[in-house]
């Protein structure tokens, strides 16, 4: 009987039976917090109440937006991504005008869908020839454009 009669004298007959043995044994536990939201049924980790509509003293994203931009450091970093996420929001623009989704656009290209998805996120520079073969798959071809610096 090989490994079964071996398996079904330490853990009994059921655990070969039924192959739940270890399932029932060894069930999920939730941390105190987690436990309780999942008995209310409280996935949002917001209490009644608390809400956006109930937020007092927010500050408009444009108002932030531009404090931001004074800040030396936070413009030195968006100048730095800049390049990149323009490159990335072009890149997914170009595929949602192609009414395609990333695992389609994956499959033309001959990869998969996580590559798609970290060359539309603006995380990493793609090379010239993930660019022409991205450009392909969604029924474009690149154009370098070199403009004025601001």
């Amino acid at each position: 009987m090989g490994n079964a009669s071996i398996g079904s004298a330490r853990r009994g007959a059921s655990a070969v039976r039924g192959g739940d043995g270890a399932a029932r044994r060894h069930r999920a536990r939730l941390p105190k917090d987690d436990a309780k939201d999942a008995a209310t049924g409280d996935r949002t980790g917001v209490a009644p109440g608390e809400g956006a509509g109930a937020m007092s003293g927010t500050i408009p994203f444009g108002e932030l937006a531009d404090a931001w931009k004074r800040d030396p450091a936070f413009r030195s970093e968006y100048e730095r991504q800049g390049p990149a996420m323009e490159l990335a929001f072009a890149l997914a623009e170009a595929r949602r005008d192609a009414a395609m989704t990333q695992a389609e656009v994956a499959r033309r290209m001959g990869t998969s869908q996580a590559t798609v998805a970290r060359l539309e996120s603006g995380r990493v520079m793609p090379s010239w020839n993930s660019i022409e073969r991205f450009a392909r798959a969604v029924g474009r071809r690149p154009v370098v454009m070199l403009r004025a610096a601001e």
